[in-house]
């Protein structure tokens, strides 16, 4: 009787090859006003676009949809289904790659301000400015705020924050953001698309609008 029990030899099974993702492209992050984007739908299926090139978007914010650009170099492309495939990207390895853009384009961030009260723009692409709510935590002292952060973000190109329990603050900031969306839906070219005209917070990682108690 042997000390071993040995089976008869068999070849070792082939590993699968390794799924390697293919590159994201440079991809920004874009808000977009909801309303805006169901008429850049409606334009595209009218142009005879099939459903597959229609640019994708999720909703952010009441609305306020979350968009994604891809930079081609001589110009920028709506993402869409067709690009995936194309690509062979997920959509999941997209968002992760642009929000890591993003938080590593904070650093051009002009912050103004202080005592829990900013104003923030970002000179290298205006439009993008209030993108960057989505990586708040990688720029935004929170600890100088009075309370949760709130935003105004009447248009793309301008962003404010205060404390949600600074009461002078807030009062202008429920101001700032009417005032400002207003002033983009009469002149979106000189000062900015507009977003949204009720100052917003982040909840669970959601954008709510912000309401005093």
């Amino acid at each position: 009787m042997g000390y071993f029990n040995l089976r008869p030899w068999k070849k070792a099974p082939e590993l699968p090859a390794k799924t390697v993702e293919p590159e994201v492209p440079p991809t920004s992050i874009l808000l977009r006003r909801a309303e805006e984007y169901q008429q850049m739908v409606a334009d595209v299926l009218e142009a005879g676009a099939s459903e597959d090139e229609l640019p994708i978007a999720e909703p952010v914010a009441n609305g306020v949809v979350e968009m994604w650009s891809i930079d081609r170099g001589d110009h920028f492309e709506h993402l869409s289904q067709r690009h995936l495939d194309q690509a062979g990207l997920s959509f999941e390895a997209v968002r992760h790659s642009a929000l890591e853009q993003l938080r590593e384009a904070a650093k051009g961030l002009r912050i103004e301000g202080g005592d829990g009260r900013f104003r923030v723009s970002y000179p290298d692409n205006p439009d993008l400015c209030a993108s960057f709510i989505l990586v708040a935590d990688e720029w935004l002292d929170t600890s100088s705020l009075l309370g949760e952060a709130v935003y105004a973000v009447g248009t793309r190109t301008l962003l404010h924050v205060c404390g949600s329990e600074d009461a002078a603050a807030v009062g202008g900031m429920i101001q700032i953001a009417e005032t400002f969306y207003e002033a983009g839906l009469s002149d979106p070219k000189n000062n900015g698309m507009p977003l949204s005209p009720r100052p917003l917070v982040m909840q669970d990682g959601v954008l709510a609008d912000f309401t005093e108690e």
